[in-house]
C-alpha cells in the first residue's frame, strides 16, 4: 500500500495494541508509542509521561492475562486500564475503535 496517514495509523495501532504482537514483545517499546503519537491522533493531547506510564501498565496487564492463559478481550482490558490510567485508556480505546474504512461515510 502507498504510504498515507491512514496506513500509518493502522500499522502503528496494530503494532501497539494487537494483543498477539504486543504480548510477544520481550522489550516494551513505550518510547516508540510516544514517538508515534503524531500518527495516532487520540494520543496527540496526552503527555509523554502519561503515555509511558499507561503503556507500561497496559503491557503488565496484557502479560498477566497471557500468563494466566485467559482469552484476551482487548476492549475489556483497555476499559480496565482506563480505571487506573484514564488518559492512556481513553486514547487507546479511541485508537482501537477507529473505523477501518470510511466507505459507508463516503456513500
Amino acid at each position: 500500500m502507498a504510504p498515507s496517514p491512514a496506513n500509518s495509523f493502522y500499522a502503528t495501532a496494530g503494532e501497539m495494541f494487537n494483543p498477539a504482537k504486543a504480548g510477544e514483545q520481550v522489550e516494551i517499546h513505550c518510547n516508540k508509542l510516544i514517538a508515534s503519537k503524531t500518527k495516532l491522533p487520540p494520543f496527540s493531547k496526552v503527555s509523554d509521561d502519561l503515555i509511558g506510564d499507561g503503556c507500561l501498565y497496559f503491557h503488565e496487564q496484557l502479560k498477566g492475562h497471557a500468563r494466566e492463559g485467559s482469552k484476551i478481550d482487548l476492549p475489556q482490558l483497555l476499559l480496565a486500564v482506563s480505571i487506573a490510567k484514564p488518559e492512556f485508556g481513553a486514547a487507546a480505546l479511541k485508537t482501537i475503535w477507529a473505523p477501518v474504512s470510511s466507505v459507508d461515510a463516503e456513500k
